[in-house]
């Protein structure tokens, strides 16, 4: 539910309600209002749905959302957003080891994000944000017979959270040349009291990065972009993230381009952390091993290198355009979750 647009883009005051089919709701109300050098709106919602017929997939959500900016003169502003929202959704197939239920989910945002403009030639920002979610799920099962019992009750309950910091700068050389830099760190928390993470309650991992990119128009019809991202990943380690693309504009509205690129997929948490297990006679205590469901703790980060030539046609006279590609993709060290054929 992150807030975007400029606050002071929609002045007012402005509201909708609306039902359809699936028993789908929707309310919404949104007031907007600024003075001199700040802008702020602040806006409130309802989602509500049965989704697919004769399936638990009902779900509801309540939010609120506020976000503001405020100018500093001419060159620098303040972007503050904020909100909060919960709701719950139906989970469960209706068996007797899943049974259907609801489970409240709570979640909320902040974000600050400063930018200054030295010239016409030079950038900064520098953004906070940080995201919370709450999933709670309990429930009693069974697994193999009998009526549930408070020995049989699973709690697949899980919160998160993700504290960021970034700083980018974008500087232009002269005017065929021109960069983009940044540092970010990261730093995400997850917690479950027995379920996902048994034995191990919280766990944590930081990521930080660093990453550039250059555009050069070396020539009158050609342009070339080269970048890379270094990232530090507490769970895989340091890796590499390159591209290269090339433009050739053959004549106006008509360019042919290039690019070779590989890029990674760091591992979740619950895939760097899980330790998830089912006993028959306590769930997630002493007992007979039903299922388990945990991380190898020697995960690699996905890998993907891609290849592709295209062509762009645009003739905005005519309202046309075209974009045709041609990509070969080669994908490794997919995170899989292999399955014990001896398991019950």
């Amino acid at each position: 539910n992150t807030t975007t647009g400029h606050p002071a883009d929609v002045r007012g005051i402005y509201s909708r309600i609306s039902a359809g089919g699936y028993n789908d709701r929707d309310a919404f109300l949104r007031y907007a209002t600024g003075k001199d050098n700040y802008d702020y709106r602040l806006s409130f919602g309802y989602k509500g749905t049965d989704a697919i017929v004769n399936q638990p997939d009902s779900r509801e959500l309540r939010y609120l959302n506020f976000a503001s900016e405020y100018r500093f003169g001419s060159r620098s502003k303040l972007v503050f957003n904020t909100g909060a929202g919960n709701g719950a959704s139906q989970s469960g197939d209706g068996g007797s080891s899943s049974p259907i239920r609801l489970a409240p989910t709570d979640r909320n945002y902040q974000q600050l994000k400063w930018t200054y403009t030295a010239s016409a030639d030079s950038e900064y920002q520098l953004q906070y944000y940080r995201n919370y979610q709450s999933y709670s799920d309990v429930f009693d099962a069974d697994f193999v017979s009998g009526a549930p019992s408070p020995e049989t009750r699973a709690d697949l309950s899980i919160t998160s959270e993700r504290n960021n910091i970034e700083f980018q700068h974008i500087y232009r050389f002269n005017k065929d040349l021109r960069a983009v830099w940044g540092l970010e760190t990261r730093v995400d928390r997850a917690h479950a009291n027995n379920g996902w993470l048994y034995n191990l309650g919280t766990v944590s991992n930081r990521l930080t990065r660093a990453f550039t990119n250059v555009e050069s128009r070396f020539s009158p019809k050609w342009v070339a972009n080269i970048g890379a991202m270094v990232e530090d990943n507490g769970i895989t380690g340091v890796g590499v993230s390159p591209r290269v693309a090339l433009n050739y504009h053959l004549a106006p509205g008509r360019t042919l381009r290039g690019s070779v690129s590989q890029g990674l997929r760091n591992p979740s948490l619950l895939e760097g952390f899980a330790n998830s297990n089912i006993l028959l006679g306590n769930l997630f205590g002493a007992g007979t091993p039903y299922w388990y469901y945990g991380s190898s703790g020697d995960i690699k980060p996905e890998k993907i290198t891609s290849y592709e030539i295209g062509y762009l046609f645009e003739n905005p006279g005519r309202g046309l355009s075209a974009d045709f590609r041609l990509y070969q993709d080669y994908i490794s060290d997919l995170i899989s979750y292999p399955q014990d054929p001896a398991a019950p």
